[in-house]
């Protein structure tokens, strides 16, 4: 490649096939632009203005308050230290910022609609601007957890406390990856996939069709609205798909679930969820995830895959009296040929355990 090094302040543009540039001069702004092919475009300690022009660009800031301009191509724009200003472009960004301090970036992230795929990496705490899909968190940093630090995040928190790395969607459709630390993800409007990482995680898909992973450590994993496909991965999670046709796995370890909606008497005849446990003793909450009452009067029911108490030891946990709950175990409803027990509350089916009758209430249920 063949590199020029700028050492005066000025307007510069890059001549053909020249692809990097650096401004070694540390005290004065630059103006640079590059040319049609893939430039590097490295600036100084100063306010730099990079433009990369057409190709694939990759344009570093340095200490600066600078702005950076990706223009055509799938550009990788880091801002460095300073309070950076980062303007994709079209095509599939990628974009490198400070995360939040104080309830805000340091950066400002500038997407078109309809301008690509484009990418946030960040150390730290970071809420998605518009028009900007994904967001990765890298890194061990985290704040203690305040839900004022990221405005208007979903009220339901009170799980999270302690120290974490916030990440926050948007409305498009986003995919969002913690880092190794303890994180709390919140998706919000959209069919979004998140992915927890390492780390004991809070996850709140929130509205729309997601897709969620805990992988490793004790997660707390909320579908909330929406088809929601939720699975623990390894650890001791929570796990809460609320309202919607929802598909919960536990994966390894000693997970809860909740499958029913928070809202009283809101399991619509569209709303059935399955439920496979996984390896571990897990309990199973015949009850919403709010204030745990009986809310599934209704057509919908949850099938449980996996009931297994006698290895696994898994049980129940249901709201109200047991006098309230029968068992009905002669008929084939779901799954294979085999048998299975129909869990009901007051005559109504509200769970039912697939190809297996080896459940009773005195045994395998905690009411309360």
């Amino acid at each position: 490649p063949v590199n020029v090094a700028l050492t005066l302040a000025g307007t510069y543009t890059l001549p053909a096939n020249v692809e990097r540039a650096v401004i070694v001069n540390g005290t004065v702004g630059v103006n640079l632009t590059g040319n049609t092919i893939n430039n590097v475009l490295t600036g100084n300690d100063a306010a730099n203005l990079l433009n990369g022009g057409a190709g694939n660009d990759t344009l570093n800031g340095g200490n600066g308050n600078d702005r950076l301009n990706g223009d055509a191509g799938d550009d990788i724009l880091n801002g460095g230290a300073g309070a950076d200003t980062l303007v994709g472009g079209r095509g599939n960004d990628t974009y490198f910022v400070e995360g939040f301090v104080n309830g805000f970036s340091p950066d400002t992230v500038v997407e078109s609609a309809n301008g690509g795929i484009d990418t946030v990496i960040v150390a730290g705490t970071f809420r998605l601007p518009t028009n900007v899909e994904n967001l990765i968190l890298v890194g061990g940093d985290s704040i203690n957890f305040d839900p004022t630090n990221l405005a208007t995040l979903p009220t339901n928190t009170a799980f999270l406390t302690g120290n974490f790395a916030v990440a926050a969607g948007n409305n498009l459709n986003n995919t969002i990856t913690g880092n190794e630390v303890d994180n709390a993800l919140f998706g919000e409007a959209g069919d979004d996939t998140i992915f927890g990482g390492a780390g004991n995680d809070g996850i709140l898909a929130d509205p729309g069709n997601d897709l969620v992973y805990g992988e490793t450590g004790n997660d707390v994993l909320f579908g909330f609205e929406g088809n929601d496909f939720i699975s623990g991965g390894e650890g001791d999670d929570l796990i809460a798909g609320d309202q919607g046709n929802d598909v919960l796995v536990g994966d390894a370890g000693n997970d809860a679930f909740f499958a029913f909606s928070p809202a009283p008497f809101d399991l619509s005849p569209s709303e059935f969820d399955v439920v496979t446990g996984g390896t571990g003793t897990d309990v199973f909450f015949l009850g919403n995830s709010d204030n745990f009452s009986p809310s599934y009067i209704g057509p919908g029911y949850v099938v449980i895959t996996d009931f297994d108490p006698i290895i696994d030891r898994d049980s129940f946990v249901a709201p109200g009296l047991s006098a309230n709950y029968s068992l009905n175990l002669g008929a084939s409803v779901v799954g294979g040929a085999a048998l299975d027990a129909q869990i009901l509350y007051q005559g109504d089916v509200v769970a039912i355990v697939q190809d297996s009758t080896d459940v009773f209430l005195s045994l395998d249920f905690v009411f309360i």
